[in-house]
Order: structure tokens, then C-alpha cells, then sequence
């Protein structure tokens, strides 16, 4: 009788493999739930949080909107009143009408009547009068261009820096055009931005902490305002300086100081009455990023947990199949011993009966002969088969 070889399932490389190959899929199946709850989450954070700074930009664009068109019908009422009065051919009572609109918009830091070819009729304050914005109409060229390009209307000009002085000014132009034989004219001036960036200030009342950054910027990422105001980088640098990445709609935002890493921010722009005007609020792409692991942190850790109960069970299942397989293993060879001592000693019996001086001959029930001994075959001369 042959030894019996080892059984397929004493194979341990083939059932270690299949314990693998069932934990590697539980395991796999639970990152990529992990993943998915993940990225959903994130995509829903985002979402939400795009929509809520949408309905902000809103906000923001109609306090904006308010607020220059209180500029813009300020201004045209005192056009009006020098077209009607005749005061840019005997600006008698002019300069006490500047006096008075700025004396109304204390945010008007100077203000000028400027004749169509760009020369000054009148400005308030006068040379030398407190507070100094920057008297020459240098800064106002381009706006003055701007506003006369589109007579009727409001227009903005990028930040200027007073020289020698940390203040900042905001150009601003209103224009008249010629009609019924009054020739045209503009109202030029500066806004104090310092002051204008209370407007902003206001709309973040008990939102300081929500790190949220709105303003007003111009169709060539020119910033007019914002708060809360950069820190770790100068003013004058900071608003003298385009920002684009600010109206690439979808994309992140870079509003970081000169003297200080850009920060990514996302957010969203509302146009304005004003032309190429902006109002943008946004928020620091990593403040949505702690956000949302607050958010995740929790079924994270649930997932890590039951990831490593799942190494756990693998572990003690692999100790298990090495504990019971060495069993087996230890009865298969006690079984094949027996099987191995058991074929000896049937084949001792067989040799003694074999030669014993007689025959022996075995029938069973039916009468069947079971064994005879070879004594029997020498006595009957007939082969034992």
C-alpha cells in the first residue's frame, strides 16, 4: 500500500493566499469608500461654501453700488449746478460748491473742475490746504480719459500713493459733455481709501473670525478696497499693484502681500454699474481646508479603526491556519505511521502462516475463500490467486 500524499487543503501557501486575497478586497472595498466619502464630502464643502460666498458677493455688490451712486448723483447734481449757473465762465460761487459736496462726502479728499482739453478751472482744498492729495492731475489723466470716453457716469482709477506718505487715493471722474452751447467739463478728484475701506470694515461686523476677504477691484485686477487689509506687506505697494488671478472666475486666487507668501483663496465676483467694477469676496482656500477636516476627521478615524481591527483579524486568522494546519499535519503523520506499522504486521502474520508445514485455507459466510496460505498451494498444486 502506497503512502498517501499531502491532502490540498494542508497546503498552507494556497490557503494563506486565499485568506490575503479575502482581506485584501474587504481592505481595498473600505479605502475606496473611504475615498469616495472623501471626495464627496470635499466636492459638497466647496459647493456650499462657493454658494454661500455668492450670496455674500451680493451683499457686498449692493452696498458698493449704494455707495457710488451716492457719488454719482452727488456729482451730478453739482453738475448740473455749474452747467445751469454758468460758473465755468465766472466761477464766482465754484470753489464754495466744492466746498460743500466735499464738506457733505467726507470721503472726498480733493475734488476739481477740469475743463474738457484737461486744464484745471477749480479745485477744493486749494494749494496748501489740509488735507493733501496730490494737487497735480497727473494721477487723473487716465480716469479723466476714462470719463470722458463715457460722459454721464462714474468712473474709478487705481490707487495712488501720496509721495512721502503711507496714504493712499482713489481717483475718480465725472463728465459733462457739451449741450445747448455750455461747453463740456469734468469733476476730477480723490477718494481717501483709507476712509472707503471702512465700508468694507462694516460689512464685516462679528464676521472677523470668519476669514473672510472682501472688496472692490477693477477689470485689470486693480484693488479699490478690501478688508480685512493685508498684513506683513505695505499699502502703498500692495493697491499699486494689479492682482489678475482675482477675476479668473473658477479658478484660485492669489491676494498674498509683496513682503509675504501669496495665500490661495476661492471666492466670487459681482460686476457693477460701474464700469470694469468688481465687488469680490473670498476666503482662504486652507480655512475651507480645516473646515472640512473637522468635518471628516471623525468617520476618518472610524475608517482607520476598523482597518486596523481588520489587520488585527487578519494576523490572528493567519496564526490560526498555521496553528491548525501544523495539527493536521501531526495527525496525518500519526495516521500514516499506523497505517505503515499496521501493513508490517499484516505482512509478519502473512509470512508465518505462509510458512507453516500445513495449508490454511479461510471461507467466509457465502462460502467465499477469503485467504489460504501458500502451505495450501504446495499441498493442492494450485496457484493462489
Amino acid at each position: 500500500m502506497n503512502s498517501p500524499g499531502p491532502l490540498p487543503m494542508l497546503d498552507d501557501q494556497r490557503v494563506r493566499r486565499r485568506s490575503l486575497r479575502l482581506f485584501a478586497a474587504v481592505l481595498a472595498t473600505l479605502v475606496a469608500i473611504t475615498a469616495w466619502f472623501l471626495v464627496l464630502t470635499w466636492r459638497e464643502q466647496l459647493r456650499n461654501r462657493r454658494a454661500e460666498l455668492g450670496q455674500t458677493a451680493s451683499i457686498v455688490q449692493a452696498a458698493v453700488q449704494d455707495h457710488l451712486s451716492r457719488y454719482a448723483r452727488g456729482l451730478a447734481f453739482l453738475a448740473a449746478q455749474i452747467d445751469s449757473r454758468g460758473w465755468l465762465a465766472s466761477p464766482g460761487g465754484l470753489h464754495q460748491a466744492l466746498a460743500d459736496f466735499c464738506r457733505t462726502e467726507p470721503h472726498v479728499a480733493q475734488l476739481l473742475v477740469v475743463d474738457w482739453q484737461g486744464d484745471a478751472v477749480a479745485q477744493h482744498p486749494r494749494d496748501g490746504a489740509q488735507p493733501q492729495a496730490p494737487a497735480t492731475p497727473a494721477g487723473l489723466r487716465s480716469v479723466q480719459q476714462l470719463a470722458r470716453a463715457h460722459p454721464g457716469s462714474l468712473q474709478l482709477g487705481p490707487a495712488v500713493a501720496q509721495p512721502g506718505s503711507a496714504r493712499l487715493w482713489l481717483p475718480m471722474a465725472w463728465a459733462q459733455a457739451a449741450r445747448g452751447g455750455q461747453p463740456g467739463f469734468v469733476l476730477a478728484g480723490f477718494l481717501d481709501q483709507q476712509l472707503e475701506n471702512t465700508l468694507y470694515r462694516s460689512l464685516l461686523q462679528g464676521s472677523e473670525r470668519s476669514g473672510l476677504v472682501l472688496g472692490l477691484a477693477d477689470s485689470s485686477g486693480y484693488l479699490l478696497g478690501r478688508w480685512p487689509l493685508p498684513r506683513g506687506a505695505p499699502l502703498a505697494g500692495y493697491f499699486t499693484r494689479p492682482h489678475p488671478q482675482l477675476l479668473l472666475r473658477g479658478s484660485p486666487s492669489t491676494l498674498g502681500g509683496a513682503a509675504a507668501p501669496a495665500e490661495t483663496y476661492i471666492g466670487a465676483l459681482r460686476p457693477l454699474g460701474v464700469s470694469g467694477l468688481h465687488a469680490f469676496v473670498v476666503t482662504p482656500r486652507s480655512m475651507l481646508a480645516r473646515e472640512w477636516w473637522r468635518r471628516v476627521r471623525m468617520p476618518l478615524g472610524a475608517a482607520l479603526l476598523l482597518a486596523l481591527v481588520l489587520v488585527w483579524l487578519l494576523r490572528r486568522e493567519l496564526r490560526m491556519q498555521r496553528e491548525w494546519l501544523g495539527q493536521a499535519r501531526t495527525l496525518l503523520q500519526d495516521s500514516e505511521q499506523a497505517q505503515q506499522a499496521q501493513r508490517k504486521d499484516s505482512a509478519l502474520f502473512a509470512q508465518i502462516l505462509d510458512n507453516l508445514p500445513g495449508g490454511l485455507i479461510v471461507f467466509d459466510a457465502m462460502g467465499v475463500v477469503q485467504y489460504c496460505s501458500l502451505g495450501f498451494v504446495r499441498m493442492t498444486h494450485q496457484a493462489r490467486s
